[in-house]
């Protein structure tokens, strides 16, 4: 990836007056909503992240549709959505179960072993919820979407641990994304991290699965 600057196509998104967040609902799509709308979860994962950090966001786009495509058939597939009252796509989550012979959970496994040992690696990721998209659009980020997107993706997940990857340049460390991930006690596994063929830094932050309290007598 680089940070060559080029004109960008505009990307079709929700009404130019944000609806105020009460009016906002979040919903569970099952694979075939999600499959219906991915279209417009590529548009908001465009505009949220890819025209930020793809040379070639058009390009981006296409290749990682390709990807959720195939998301959609993973085991324990979920997705989260935030629409406004319009029914337009404004905000979105989705992850699911990871397991051998995924890329991303077979690269980062790895790396993690290498760095912090196998036992580590297995205890992180071999009963671990993958969080693979959670974007806003610019429109409505600032205002607690991306924490209401994420406790609804998350809630309810019977996997020990959760783990995700973020961005790690410099900028990025002191975003509001990194800091909803602190606040939701997600901590860094690894930092700097390259997955292979791509320049981009991440970081590997996981967290245990928040387990509801025993009822009191």
């Amino acid at each position: 990836m680089t940070s060559t600057s080029r004109p960008r196509a505009a990307v079709p998104t929700a009404r130019q007056d944000p609806a105020p967040p009460e009016e906002l609902r979040i919903e569970r799509w099952d694979t075939a909503r999600s499959t219906a709308r991915l279209d417009d979860v590529m548009d908001v994962y465009r505009a949220a992240f890819l025209d930020l950090h793809e040379a070639d966001p058009v390009r981006a786009r296409a290749e990682r549709k390709a990807y959720a495509t195939r998301h959609l058939t993973s085991p324990g597939f979920t997705l989260v959505a935030a629409v406004d009252p319009t029914n337009a796509l404004v905000g979105v989550g989705y992850g699911h179960r990871g397991t051998s012979g995924q890329w991303w959970h077979d690269v980062v496994r790895q790396a993690v072993a290498a760095v912090h040992g196998v036992q580590t690696a297995a205890t992180l990721l071999d009963d671990c919820f993958e969080v693979v998209e959670l974007h806003v659009l610019p429109s409505h980020q600032g205002r607690g979407l991306g924490g209401r997107l994420l406790a609804e993706l998350t809630a309810g997940r019977s996997e020990a641990t959760t783990a995700l990857s973020a961005l790690d340049d410099d900028a990025s460390r002191t975003s509001a994304a990194r800091r909803l991930y602190a606040r939701e006690g997600f901590r860094p596994v690894l930092e700097r991290f390259q997955f292979p063929g791509v320049a981009t830094p991440y970081a590997i932050l996981a967290r245990a699965t928040p387990r509801l309290a025993p009822p009191t007598a």
